[in-house]
C-alpha cells in the first residue's frame, strides 16, 4: 500500500497519462455528492481536472477525494484553484487515506441546529453533540476525562439520550469507531439500533432534513449561475 504524498501524486499524474477519469467526493452539510472528471496535465506537484458537476464543487473547502477502480486507495487532495469560466479545477497535496471507497447505504445529515443529547456508558452519563446521522449510524463528539477516554472501545454499547419534552428518547447503539480529535475529546461513530418508533422517527427527521439540505445547495448553486462582474468566478 503506497502511504506517502509522492506516492499519491504519482498514481494521480499515472491516471493523466493513461486518461483515466477519476470520481470526487465531497459533503455538504452531511449529504455526500460525487461525479466524475477527466484528468487533464500535471505540473509539478498538482494535476489539472476538468471541474466535475457543480454540486461536487460547492462541497470542496479544504479537501476533496478522489477514487477510483485503479487506484490503490482512496486519495485525499487540496482545491487550489477552482474557476467557473475556465472549466478547471487543480488540486494538489495529495495523501493515500489508507482505504479503499465504499459508496454509502444511506445519506447522513447534519442536524440545522446543534443538537445536543447524554451519552449513557458503562453506567455514566455524558453530554455529547451529535454531528450528523442517519438511520442506521451517526457520528457524534462527547468530552471525557482522560482516563476515560480508553475505555471507549470499539463494538461496546451504549444509549443516546435525547430530550423529548415530557419524556427524554432512549436509543441503543453500538460504537463502531473511535478517533481523538482535541485532547478530550472523542469523535464516536455509532451503529445505530432503533426501535419501530423510533425508525420512523428518525426516518421523517432525515427526509425533512435532506430537502432542506438541497434547497440551500440549490440556492448556493442559483447564486453561483448569476452573471459576474469580473472575468472569473472562484469557489
Amino acid at each position: 500500500m503506497f502511504t506517502y504524498p509522492t506516492a499519491a501524486l504519482t498514481a494521480m499524474k499515472t491516471l493523466v497519462f493513461q486518461g483515466e477519469p477519476v470520481s470526487f467526493a465531497g459533503t455538504f452539510k452531511g449529504m455526500l455528492f460525487h461525479d466524475k472528471a477527466t484528468p487533464l496535465k500535471v505540473a509539478s506537484d498538482s494535476v489539472i481536472f476538468r471541474t466535475p458537476g457543480i454540486k461536487v464543487c460547492l462541497t470542496m473547502r479544504e479537501h476533496v477525494y478522489v477514487f477510483s477502480p485503479v487506484l490503490p486507495a482512496t486519495i485525499r487532495a487540496t482545491p487550489q484553484v477552482l474557476s467557473n469560466e475556465a472549466g478547471t479545477l487543480r488540486l494538489f497535496n495529495f495523501a493515500f487515506t489508507g482505504s479503499l471507497w465504499y459508496e454509502r447505504c444511506e445519506q447522513r445529515i447534519q442536524p440545522e441546529d446543534p443538537l445536543f443529547v447524554e451519552i449513557l456508558l458503562n453506567g455514566v452519563r455524558w453530554p455529547a453533540t451529535i454531528q450528523d446521522f442517519s438511520l442506521k449510524g451517526a457520528r457524534l463528539w462527547v468530552d471525557l476525562p482522560q482516563e476515560q477516554i480508553f475505555d471507549v472501545v470499539v463494538n461496546a454499547p451504549l444509549t443516546i439520550i435525547i430530550p423529548a419534552g415530557d419524556k427524554d428518547f432512549y436509543l441503543r447503539a453500538q460504537i463502531a469507531n473511535r478517533r481523538i480529535t482535541h485532547a478530550r475529546t472523542l469523535s464516536i461513530g455509532l451503529r445505530l439500533r432503533p426501535t419501530d418508533e423510533q425508525r420512523a422517527w428518525i426516518n421523517a427527521l432525515v427526509a425533512r432534513r435532506q430537502l432542506e439540505i438541497l434547497a440551500e445547495l440549490d440556492a448556493l448553486i442559483n447564486l453561483q449561475m448569476e452573471p459576474q462582474v469580473i472575468q472569473a468566478q472562484y469557489f
